[in-house]
């Protein structure tokens, strides 16, 4: 007999819940569900963004491997490589899923994703039963065969705490089903050290806690269904969210409540014997498990083969301890980066590639929860007066690190005496040893993996134009030549306290763009003018990603007008030429640089006439930033975009961050 299979996500929670030990949560199913299971204690969702995250899930591969790392993409995969479900589904399942932002490109039929038989119709974000009964009437539809199902709770998702900021209205609105009992006492909530302790964060968590108590009743509702049904017992019941809490310093960054996730297992016992061996009922894991290693894990689990490419395992077969999971973040929205992290149970290392692009809140979060990210902003810029700013004389940490205008190359926490990671342990000497570990750690899983991080988003977009191929293809088959060691190691030299111009010029004038690149990366954060006579040769470079790292870089650290004008009219070509995800590019440096590109801003309004019904993928992400931008220059662009208000409670809240942001909008521009 073969076990049915339906896999539970929750949106943007991180281990808030009873049975990891949080006493504020209450979650009573998920709590028993935990007993009559296994709970892990160090689960990796990969990525920090839903879309990652579930390529991982689909395809049990690292989305950096792939080229697919970039938040809300619709990128092409090779043919061989195919979705869990096309497995599980050829093993005699009937397979049904809601939501399909895998981030890659996948054929379908009568809208229906390929590899699947149906659709969970979409109960959307609501505090209700219906989608524990869509699930239930989905896997109804088996006839006599097994069900494999992946059904998404979306309650818990970022944008349903932060707004309303009134503690009554918002549970009207968003968990009308909350009985007294389950209120959360506000004033009772610990507050982590990585966030201020306002009202408004105060209230941000009570929110973020009543949603997860939501989501435990619909979980216990569906099982119920089970129950009902007599297919309890014949069932596997994995249960996990989809990235970190929704709360800034959670999802859209790499710390722990970003990455670390929770996941509980129930297997009857009718099913545990040879191939679950590391499965205990009751138990607890603390070895790391993957999302890569879901999909390999569940293909055995329906009696199918892990097909060769996947880089996860089985993890229930194995009583291998595994100490080390990985992590990824490139771009998301509006914010660009590189960074990778590596976790034990007891450390945190993280390596910001980019340093000089620095954290931001993304817009959306900015969005979903006005009031809690503007009170963090003022916060955070009461810490230290305007000469400390000019003179860099702080020291980054949690709390002020979306204000300032510097970021460590690398982060270590101690988890075990440091939990929240409010201590960075890279600069103490005492740690050079285990920071040296951590780094070659790091690099010889990159290496492994073939992480493709090194190649800037829009120089893969080029290559794959080219060659009609995918990223993967591209790279995995020697069509275009990948010298990972020498890049990272050209990346290590932001890590060293000094670097020879005369070594970056070298760079700089050879022919390779991704040498460029990194030479130009160097430059800027090491604030190398003396190289801008080279650096502004390379405004005339015959490749777009040399063209546009050159502008950015000049704008960095250049104070002649006339320089800055040429690198401005490069900034102006990409954002009005037709490639949405050069576009893309364009708009994320307005956004890293608006005090220096606002004479830009009136060319965004080319993007209120697009036909919404034509637009590309990208063009959410567009959109996205240019209502950010709005918001800091009123006087150049109207109301927010009706695009990105689709409910007048997502207006509302648009309207409200705007007047926040426009009560102090020197400080705003500043900190955009």
């Amino acid at each position: 007999m073969k076990p049915n299979i339906l896999i539970l996500i929750a949106e943007d929670i991180s281990q808030h819940l009873g049975c990891y030990g949080d006493l504020i949560a209450h979650t009573p199913f998920l709590d028993q569900l935990s007993k009559e299971g296994m709970i892990y204690h160090h689960t990796n969702c990969v990525s920090s963004i839903c879309s990652t995250a579930r390529t991982s899930l689909a395809l049990g591969m690292y989305p950096a491997s792939l080229g697919i790392s970039n938040h809300g993409t619709n990128t092409a995969i090779p043919s061989d490589i195919k979705p869990v479900s096309k497995y599980i589904h050829s093993n005699g399942y009937f397979c049904a899923i809601d939501k399909t932002d895998y981030n890659f490109q996948h054929k379908s039929k009568l809208q229906i994703p390929d590899g699947w038989d149906a659709i969970i119709p979409n109960a959307g974000a609501n505090d209700s039963p219906q989608l524990p009964q869509n699930i239930a009437d989905t896997w109804r539809k088996r006839d006599d065969k097994p069900f494999f199902l992946m059904a998404t709770f979306s309650c818990t998702h970022q944008s349903q705490y932060g707004y309303p900021s009134d503690t009554a209205e918002h549970r009207a609105l968003v968990t009308p089903r909350l009985t007294a009992a389950e209120y959360v006492d506000r004033d009772a909530i610990p507050i982590p050290g990585y966030h201020f302790d306002t009202p408004q964060t105060r209230e941000i968590w009570g929110q973020y806690y009543e949603t997860i108590t939501t989501m435990d009743r619909m979980v216990g509702e569906t099982i119920a269904h089970l129950k009902n049904d007599g297919l309890y017992e014949d069932t596997i019941i994995i249960f996990l969210g989809d990235n970190g809490m929704g709360l800034a310093g959670g999802k859209c960054n790499i710390w722990n409540e970003s990455i670390t996730v929770p996941m509980i297992i129930r297997i009857p016992e009718k099913f545990q014997g040879s191939q679950t061996i590391a499965y205990a009922s009751g138990a607890h894991s603390y070895s790391a498990v993957s999302f890569i290693d879901i999909a390999p894990t569940i293909i055995e689990l329906a009696g199918s083969k892990i097909p060769y490419y996947m880089q996860g395992r089985n993890f229930l077969n194995s009583t291998t301890f595994v100490e080390y999971s990985y992590s990824f973040m490139d771009r998301i929205d509006s914010t660009s980066d590189f960074v990778r992290a590596v976790k034990s149970n007891k450390y945190l290392y993280i390596r910001n590639f980019y340093p000089s692009n620095t954290h931001r809140f993304s817009s959306y979060t900015r969005r979903m929860a006005p009031y809690f990210t503007e009170s963090w902003l003022q916060e955070a810029q009461n810490q230290y007066t305007q000469e400390e700013y000019l003179l860099r004389q702080y020291t980054y940490d949690r709390k002020n690190c979306f204000i300032i205008d510097i970021r460590p190359p690398e982060e270590l926490y101690d988890l075990e005496s440091d939990p929240q990671q409010l201590t960075n342990l890279a600069q103490n000497f005492a740690f050079h040893s285990l920071i040296l570990y951590f780094r070659n750690n790091l690099r010889d899983f990159m290496f492994k993996i073939d992480d493709l991080g090194f190649v800037p988003e829009i120089e893969q977009h080029r290559l794959s134009q080219e060659l009609s191929r995918p990223i993967y293809e591209i790279f995995s088959k020697g069509y275009v030549g990948y010298p990972f060691t020498k890049l990272y190691n050209m990346s290590d030299k932001m890590l060293k306290r000094t670097n020879s111009s005369k070594t970056l010029t070298t760079y700089l004038e050879t022919d390779d763009p991704t040498f460029q690149y990194w030479a130009l990366k160097i430059a800027t954060y090491f604030n190398k003018q003396d190289l801008l006579p080279q650096i502004e040769k390379l405004l005339n470079n015959n490749n777009l990603t040399i063209k546009f790292a050159a502008a950015e870089t000049i704008i960095y650290l250049s104070n002649s007008v006339s320089l800055l004008s040429k690198a401005e009219k490069v900034i102006e070509d990409m954002l009005l030429c037709e490639d949405p995800l050069i576009n893309l590019e364009a708009l994320m440096c307005m956004a890293r640089h608006s005090n220096m590109l606002a004479d830009l801003v009136p060319h965004l309004k080319k993007w209120q006439t697009l036909d919404k019904q034509h637009y590309p993928p990208e063009q959410h992400r567009i959109m996205t930033i240019i209502e950010d931008l709005s918001n800091y220059y009123p006087e150049c662009i109207d109301q927010p975009f009706p695009y990105d208000a689709p409910t007048p409670l997502l207006q509302q809240r648009l309207l409200v961050l705007r007047q926040l942001k426009q009560n102090n909008s020197q400080r705003n521009r500043r900190l955009l």
